[in-house]
C-alpha cells in the first residue's frame, strides 16, 4: 500500500512541475549541444567594457572588459589574442543569463596561478540566486563546464579566494577566455488544473484512511 501513496505523491509533484532530484553535473566541452554559443572575445578592441554587448545572444556581463592576452612575457589567452577580466579587482566577473541557461563553461587563462596565494573558482547560481555549485579551477588553461537541467542557471561568478577562506566573496587574480553556453529553450510546465490536483489529493486521503483501518 505504501508504494501507492508514494506513486500518488510523485504524480502530484510531476503535475506541479517539481522534480524529485535535480539533474546537475560538471561536464566537459564535448558535452555541449549543437546550438551552444561560443564567445572568444577576440573581435572587440582591448579595453572594451562588455556589459550588454551580447544581450541579443542571451547573456550579459558585469565587471568585465576585454584584455590583451599578453601580460609581460606571459601568454594568457586560450584563443589568441584576447581574454576577459574585471576592472574592479575586489569583485568577480559576473555573467548573467536572463532567460536561464542549461549549460555553461569557460577556460581560465593559460599562465597558471600560485596555489598558496589564491584558488580560482567558478560559482554557479540558479535564477533565484541560490548557489548550485562552487568549483575550483585547476592550473590554466583548465576548463570548467556545468549542466543544470532542472534548475536553469541564472548567473555565474568568476574569481578567486585565498586557500584558507574557500567560502569568502570572490576577488580577481586571473583572466578568462572562450565562454560557451546553451540557453534554456524549454517552455515552463503549465500549471495543472485545481480539479486534477484535488482529485489526486482526495485519492490519497482514501488510501490513507483504508491503510489506517487495517
Amino acid at each position: 500500500m505504501k508504494w501507492l501513496i508514494l506513486c500518488a505523491v510523485a504524480a502530484v509533484l510531476g503535475l506541479m512541475g517539481v522534480s524529485a532530484d535535480c539533474t546537475a553535473s560538471v561536464i566537459d566541452r564535448s558535452q555541449f549541444g549543437p546550438n551552444a554559443i561560443e564567445l572568444d572575445f577576440d573581435e572587440p578592441p582591448v579595453g572594451t567594457v562588455i556589459g550588454d554587448m551580447y544581450s541579443d545572444l542571451g547573456v550579459t556581463f558585469d565587471n568585465a572588459y576585454v584584455r590583451d592576452g599578453v601580460f609581460y612575457i606571459h601568454i594568457l589567452w586560450v584563443s589568441e589574442p584576447n581574454t576577459i577580466t574585471g576592472s574592479n579587482r575586489n569583485a568577480p566577473v559576473s555573467i548573467y543569463f536572463p532567460t536561464g541557461a542549461i549549460r555553461v563553461g569557460i577556460n581560465i587563462d593559460s599562465d597558471g596561478y600560485d596555489a598558496s596565494v589564491r584558488q580560482p573558482k567558478m560559482r554557479i547560481f540558479d535564477s533565484h540566486g541560490g548557489l548550485l555549485d562552487d568549483i575550483d579551477f585547476e592550473q590554466g588553461p583548465d576548463f570548467i563546464g556545468f549542466e543544470s537541467l532542472d534548475a536553469p542557471i541564472g548567473h555565474i561568478e568568476l574569481g578567486a579566494t585565498t586557500p584558507n577562506t574557500p567560502n569568502a566573496p570572490l576577488w580577481l587574480g586571473d583572466s578568462f577566455d572562450n565562454l560557451i553556453f546553451e540557453i534554456n529553450t524549454v517552455s515552463a510546465v503549465p500549471e495543472p488544473s485545481a480539479v486534477i490536483i484535488w482529485a489526486i489529493l482526495g485519492t490519497l486521503g482514501i488510501i490513507a484512511g483504508r491503510w489506517r483501518r487495517k
